[in-house]
């Protein structure tokens, strides 16, 4: 019964504070969007009931898919986040760890030669034919693109 009632006061808590929170760190998107798109203030107008609109309907989202994962999930899930704003040095090194050099280049890939070409349109082309049981007509056209 507790846990409850404090999930109730928690979701209700959640509801009237997204308001305060949802432009945080980000400014006013309209402001942003006028400066950078040179809009009028008319259209300024227009659009803000569909910027409002959507905040609420991304709030809903995330309050709905909140619902559906147990404490855990959920602290697992503002781990990622965490993770997913980490810092530009950390992401340095993610890159590096995964092959990118530090300047954010791929390092360059050996192209295939002609004969790993030909050997793949090969497995490609017999597993097609396996199972869309082409005729040796259709094999031989594939083969041929």
């Amino acid at each position: 019964m507790k846990t409850r009632i404090l999930g109730a006061l928690l979701a209700g808590m959640c509801i009237l504070g997204a308001p305060a929170w949802a432009n945080r760190g980000h400014g006013d998107n309209l402001e942003r969007m006028q400066k950078h798109l040179g809009l009028t203030d008319q259209q300024v107008q227009q659009l803000k009931p569909y910027a409002e609109n959507m905040q609420h309907r991304i709030q809903s989202e995330r309050d709905a898919f909140k619902a559906t994962l147990t404490q855990d999930q959920i602290a697992k899930f503002e781990e990622a986040k965490k993770d997913h704003h980490r810092g530009k040095g950390e992401w340095k090194k993610h890159r590096q760890n995964n092959g990118e050099q530090a300047n954010g280049e791929r390092p360059k890939r050996q192209r295939p030669t002609p004969e790993q070409m030909a050997e793949r349109r090969q497995q490609m082309v017999a597993k097609l034919a396996q199972e869309y049981n082409l005729t040796a007509e259709q094999q031989a056209a594939f083969t041929r693109m």
